[in-house]
């Protein structure tokens, strides 16, 4: 459980690192992108998906971007979140679809023309995030909205699908985060210089 001293640790790192990614030049994130997307693709899990969960990045975090368009030409399905009142959905993202932006200002697939997804039928997840540690245990924005979309796996002990992918700046990574009891922690996690695995 995290303890007060803990929270207030976190909401420092929080910042921290989301300055950091504030000040990224667009030839650094562009850069970032395009080594992250070649070590994702040396990953046989992904070379094996058909399924793919992804996101849309905001606010600095590594775009998926250039890997999701070479997952279409892989002849990959890509669904991205679709966050509701009650929690988050994936629904399929085809080239040329129509977005739209939530309440966080997050583009989404517009639900009424694309086809959902059950998470436990997606092979890979590539998730955000704030920050990761050694342990492969995740730091996001705060709303809790992977954990409760991914509390299944909890009782899933040798049952590795979705594979949970971090996608991060070499920035991000910290030493040891707190973590609570809902906290679904990463498999992996893919950064411009190295891949991790837990």
């Amino acid at each position: 459980m995290v303890q007060q001293s803990d929270s207030i640790s976190v909401s420092k790192l929080r910042l921290s690192i989301k300055r950091q990614r504030r000040l990224l030049g667009d030839v650094e994130i562009t850069d970032a992108a395009l080594k992250i997307k070649k070590n994702l693709w040396q990953l046989p899990e992904l070379c094996r998906a058909k399924n793919i969960g992804s996101y849309i990045s905001v606010n600095g975090e590594v775009d998926p971007g250039l890997f999701i368009q070479e997952a279409w030409m892989r002849k990959k399905r890509i669904f991205m979140p679709v966050l509701r009142k009650n929690g988050m959905s994936f629904y399929e993202l085809n080239p040329n679809d129509e977005l739209k932006r939530n309440a966080f200002g997050i583009p989404e697939p517009v639900c009424k023309h694309a086809k959902s997804i059950n998470a436990k039928n997606l092979n890979v997840i590539l998730v955000p995030l704030v920050a990761f540690d050694d342990d492969g245990n995740r730091l996001g924005m705060g709303g809790g909205y992977y954990d409760r979309l991914l509390a299944f796996m909890k009782h899933r002990h040798n049952f590795r699908r979705p594979l949970l992918i971090g996608l991060a700046y070499d920035f991000q990574q910290a030493p040891q985060l707190p973590t609570n009891h809902w906290d679904i922690p990463l498999h992996a996690v893919v950064t411009n210089t190295k891949t991790y695995r837990f």
